[in-house]
């Protein structure tokens, strides 16, 4: 799940990766209407748009694998309410809209992935997730991989 647009790159090339690897994957790319500007309402379409995406993939839980600090917020509202395998948090491009947080216990793996120090995951997840520091982008899918065999998937 990402915040840009639905031709996104990254996610098609993501996509195509995960194909070859025998998995089956939905990109939700979450389009915001400009004109709205309440995030509370903004957090709800967006959750809505991706509780209509999940629900008929698979009997198991999904993996959701979110881009930026907006996709990262939309992933802590469904995880606060649906289930999840695990759950992902990738760096991307800055953006402008402020989203509140959805705290949650976490009971499922998390793997957050950084570039550098001023990319931190939430506070409230401190001592419940993986943490992976790249130095290179390149080595983000890799690393996602490594993660999903390390914890069984």
């Amino acid at each position: 799940m990402t915040n840009d647009a639905p031709s996104n790159e990254w996610s098609m090339i993501w996509k195509t990766r995960f194909s070859h690897l025998g998995y089956h994957s939905v990109d939700v790319a979450m389009g915001i209407p400009k004109e709205e500007k309440e995030p509370l309402r903004i957090l709800k379409t967006c959750y809505d748009e991706l509780h209509q995406a999940t629900s008929e993939l698979s009997f198991f839980p999904p993996i959701l694998i979110s881009r930026g600090e907006s996709a990262w917020k939309i992933a802590q509202k469904y995880v606060s309410n649906k289930p999840v395998s695990g759950l992902v948090l990738l760096p991307g491009k800055e953006d402008e809209m402020r989203l509140p947080s959805s705290q949650f216990e976490p009971q499922f793996p998390i793997l957050f992935v950084g570039m550098n120090q001023a990319t931190r995951p939430p506070e409230f997840l401190d001592g419940w997730i993986d943490q992976v520091k790249l130095d290179d982008v390149n080595n983000e899918f890799q690393e996602v991989m490594n993660w999903m065999d390390d914890i069984g998937m």
